[in-house]
């Protein structure tokens, strides 16, 4: 069953309440702007709610927060409530919506951001960066690799595919091959010579496909006519957002600087950049949706839908091979 039941467990654990930024506060609609406090949240607590007595009646975004300090400083005498998003309010989730939930919400509503409720309150809100927290980039990462497993699956089936890879990458298929699994291959190749059979070539391939990487699998699935239905387009945009978040989750090296002279900020970096000078890096701390060119909730919502797509498609062809 391949990585379904993983997950099945991760995304039970990635809930809106695993997930969601808390308000930054809450504030009476009919009171002016300018009854904010200066410190008005930082780029991890997005909204504040705007309430009468009855209850919220709308979140301020960050945007609108930004807005507040200006306007404060020139002394504005504009309502709360006249800056509230009421709108959003409507398609708020429970504490307990699912990781898919969540993304469905975004995409269906085309909201970059959704409210969390608890009961008749407002929690807290979700964006792009909330949903790359650690439960929800886990789930990501067991989503590609589930899409790497279902196809490499699907091209040891047509084991010819492995002949669309260049040269260069079946060479290094063939490397890893040796390298990694070196008691298979030497078990294989005494029992064919103790039976005197002679080897088929796509036993080879066969074989050789289990090491190919996950840019070997999307050339093969886009190169071959292994009976799928999804467009090759659409095949490659699926592969380029699963390879990237597998880089970022597995190989941080790349982006991590490896200069332990400065080792004390590296918890809170995620990017090195190098400087003019060509010799030497800074650290940097930069939004993991920027790494994984993720630019909002829906666009997330899309590349994790079309990655399930691409997952279904692949279980069909192999059900009727």
């Amino acid at each position: 069953m391949r990585l379904t039941e993983y997950l099945r467990a991760i995304h039970a654990l990635a809930t809106a309440e695993a997930l969601y930024s808390p308000v930054f506060g809450s504030f009476d609609c009919d009171e002016s702007i300018s009854s904010i406090p200066c410190d008005y949240g930082d780029f991890h607590q997005r909204v504040a709610v705007a309430r009468s007595p009855a209850g919220p009646i709308g979140i301020l975004r960050q945007s609108t927060l930004l807005l507040w300090a200006l306007e404060s400083e020139v002394g504005s005498d504009r309502r709360i409530g006249d800056l509230c998003d009421s709108n959003a309010i409507k398609s708020s989730l429970p504490l307990e919506a699912t990781y898919s939930q969540i993304l469905e919400t975004a995409e269906g509503n085309q909201s970059d951001l959704l409210v969390v409720r608890n009961g008749c309150e407002i929690a807290g809100s979700i964006c792009v960066e909330d949903m790359l927290k650690p439960p929800g980039l886990v789930y990501l990462l067991c989503l590609s690799l589930e899409l790497e497993a279902a196809a490499g699956e699907l091209c040891t089936l047509f084991p010819q595919a492995f002949d669309n890879l260049s040269p260069k990458r079946r060479d290094a298929a063939k490397e890893a091959y040796k390298a990694t699994k070196q008691d298979r291959l030497e078990a294989i190749t005494s029992n064919l010579a103790a039976w005197g059979v002679r080897a088929h070539k796509d036993v080879g391939r066969r074989e050789v496909i289990q090491t190919t990487m996950l840019c070997d699998k999307r050339v093969m699935l886009t190169e071959s006519d292994l009976g799928l239905r999804v467009p090759k387009k659409q095949i490659e945009s699926v592969f380029r957002f699963c390879e990237r978040i597998r880089n970022f989750a597995v190989h941080p090296s790349a982006a991590f600087t490896r200069d332990y002279a400065v080792a004390d900020s590296l918890a809170d970096a995620n990017h090195e950049l190098v400087n003019d000078d060509e010799l030497s890096t800074s650290l940097l701390s930069r939004p993991i949706s920027k790494e994984l060119r993720v630019a909002n909730l829906i666009a997330l919502a899309r590349g994790v839908r079309e990655t399930r797509d691409l997952i279904a498609d692949i279980d069909r062809a192999l059900a009727t091979r």
